[in-house]
């Protein structure tokens, strides 16, 4: 499957000297289960999915954004949906993904409708930011929230899911002062990037209203 150019995925941290050397990165810390069926929310145009297919053919990816245009080029499965209301039955995937897009939603909302889709067992992958000072519990970026460490990890453990990887990988920042010149460090320099990993219990205890839309 090919894949775009170096600006595929327009990131502001990167922890590969390519996007494939990136992605490759993020896969090994997401060890998904062979032949998984994962659900990308805010996929955009799906330059993460369509790098880990490369790396991953066994790998199969639906893609969820509300922009229409950006998922157009894909050929991923997909849904033009809100990322909390994803016309999928539940425990409908092996692993979610979610990469920079969840400051988008509230948090609560995407934290029931991960933990619905999931089967019992599946993996979820987190992408995102996280405040330089800790004890700031969130900023804000142009609309996008970003949460404390605190909030992200009390907000899924609340939905049951079982925490397994947390990690905030180096970067010195030259890739996002490439793409963003001097407002790199304006806007991104009070953010460090983190990762986490959950994994949803083999036996679910918590129920949520399915939010399957007909």
């Amino acid at each position: 499957m090919s894949v775009g150019g170096p600006l595929t995925m327009l990131q502001a941290f990167r922890f590969g000297e390519s996007d494939r050397d990136h992605v490759s990165r993020l896969l090994h810390w997401a060890d998904f289960p062979n032949s998984a069926r994962i659900v990308d929310l805010g996929a955009g145009s799906g330059g993460v999915a369509a790098h880990m297919a490369a790396l991953r053919p066994d790998l199969r990816f639906c893609l969820v954004d509300l922009d229409e245009t950006k998922l157009a080029a894909s050929s991923f499965e997909k849904h033009i949906a809100n990322i909390t209301q994803v016309p999928e039955p539940d425990g409908a995937f092996d692993a979610a993904i979610c990469c920079y897009a969840m400051g988008y939603a509230p948090s609560d909302a995407l934290w029931s409708e991960i933990s619905r889709l999931l089967r019992p067992g599946g993996t979820v992958f987190i992408v995102d930011m996280v405040p330089k000072d800790a004890t700031i519990p969130k900023l804000s970026l142009f609309g996008y929230e970003i949460r404390s460490r605190g909030m992200v990890e009390e907000a899924a453990q609340s939905v049951g899911l079982i925490p397994d990887v947390y990690i905030e990988p180096y970067d010195s920042g030259d890739w996002g002062r490439s793409v963003f010149s001097d407002a790199f460090d304006v806007f991104f320099g009070d953010l460090r990037p983190a990762i986490w990993c959950w994994r949803a219990p083999e036996t679910k205890t918590v129920a949520h209203p399915s939010t399957t839309q007909a």
